[in-house]
């Protein structure tokens, strides 16, 4: 199971993919241009990295509700009263929490880092491959080389941190707000 789960998230980008023309000059269409053929691994990271979000709330609410019921109903009382609805939260923290965990640090390891590295890259150098000799003259290959790994690696990296840290934190925040709007409208 976990090799063609792997497998699968390695498949995810298909980091040969021929680009459609030449790279645009403007910043949002390039990163469209470059990005185009990976929207599927992207999408899936950035809803498991939201999913986790609401979870970490989820969380927070789950331990609020355990404390509150222990305070008011006392030891023998609330493991009686409450069996069922401390294993579902178990069940949480110990499988589905972990399951979107892995999940996300799944695609991002397997799927997104090492394919859309490659993606962008080989995007890049077809096209300078098809440059003319002339382009050549005022340049060293070196530095062109440099600089299509660091677009790619860039890129990838604020792809990848945009899913993980800003929807995240985002999904947390919302999630926070709408909590704490239930407790009192002014907090």
């Amino acid at each position: 199971m976990l090799t063609v789960t792997r497998r699968w998230l390695e498949g995810l980008i298909d980091p040969v993919a021929a680009a459609d023309g030449a790279p645009p000059a403007a910043l949002l269409p390039f990163i469209a241009w470059a990005l185009r053929g990976a929207g599927l691994s992207i999408g899936l990271l950035a809803g498991l990295n939201l999913m986790l979000g609401v979870a970490e709330v989820a969380a927070a609410l789950m331990l609020g509700w355990v404390i509150d019921r222990a305070a008011s109903d006392g030891p023998a009382v609330f493991w009686q009263a409450n069996t069922a609805t401390l294993l579902a939260i178990a069940g949480f923290f110990v499988l589905l929490r972990p399951i979107l965990l892995a999940l996300s640090a799944g695609i991002t390891s397997l799927s997104i880092n090492p394919g859309l590295v490659s993606l962008i890259l080989l995007r890049l150098h077809r096209h300078t491959l098809g440059q003319s000799i002339t382009f050549f003259d005022d340049d060293f290959a070196g530095r062109l080389s440099q600089k299509q790994v660091q677009t790619a690696t860039a890129l990838t990296s604020a792809i990848s941190e945009g899913c993980n840290a800003l929807l995240f934190g985002l999904a947390a925040l919302f999630g926070a707000v709408a909590m704490m709007g239930e407790v009192g409208v002014w907090l």
